[in-house]
């Protein structure tokens, strides 16, 4: 999300489901989705809300989305 392998512009819709946490830098994740953006496009996603879980960014243990027991790297989470 980080480097689209899109041109500028390309469509009329962008749609992602809890994927920003998983990413580095979910600002420039966003801004390449504005960028695949047609000027009158929509961009639609979600991110999980844990309540009465604080915002992570940095200095916290890893967490993952998936049993305690499945560390996989792809499920980690980088940003709540």
């Amino acid at each position: 999300m980080h480097s689209l392998k899109c041109a500028d512009e390309t469509f009329d819709l962008v749609v992602h489901s809890d994927t920003l946490e998983h990413v580095d830098n979910p600002v420039i994740a966003l801004s390449e989705c504005r960028r695949v953006l047609k000027p009158s496009g929509l961009l639609a996603y979600t991110v999980p809300i844990i309540v009465g879980r604080l915002t992570r960014d940095t200095g916290l243990p890893k967490s993952y989305h998936a049993a305690p027991s499945f560390n996989a790297s792809d499920f980690l989470v980088l940003t709540d």
